[in-house]
């Protein structure tokens, strides 16, 4: 994902602004997001990935429910802030996740969420 033009990033934050949150905007459904992100057609991105993200959620989301003001959840919420300011508020705790060591998942919204103002 670091290697997107400014282009594919603003249709990536949109996609992210667009998919399903919840009572902290800050927390979007995994799988919404991705649906947003193939709709908008972001040129960069390996559809291979979100195979594997798919069926990665596949393998641990053992049950979903959801309610009408929740209609696009679908089992697995992750942390995309809207903004860098957000980011950059909680940046140095998310450093030490292990999510993050693992996936270096604050990297990349750090570079998503660059250009963005609060």
């Amino acid at each position: 994902m670091l290697k997107l033009d400014s282009a594919a990033v603003k249709k990536v934050v949109s996609a992210a602004n667009a998919a399903q949150n919840f009572a902290y905007s800050d927390y979007v459904d995994v799988l919404d997001f991705l649906k947003h992100v193939e709709t908008a057609q972001v040129v960069g991105l390996d559809a291979d990935v979100f195979t594997s993200v798919r069926d990665a959620v596949g393998e641990f989301v053992i049950a979903n429910a959801s309610t009408s003001s929740y209609q696009n959840a679908l089992g697995l919420a992750i942390w995309i802030p809207s903004y860098y300011s957000s980011y950059s508020s909680y940046a140095e705790k998310y450093k030490t996740m292990n999510f993050n060591i693992a996936t270096h998942w604050g990297d990349a919204l750090r570079y998503l969420l660059q250009g963005t103002a609060n």
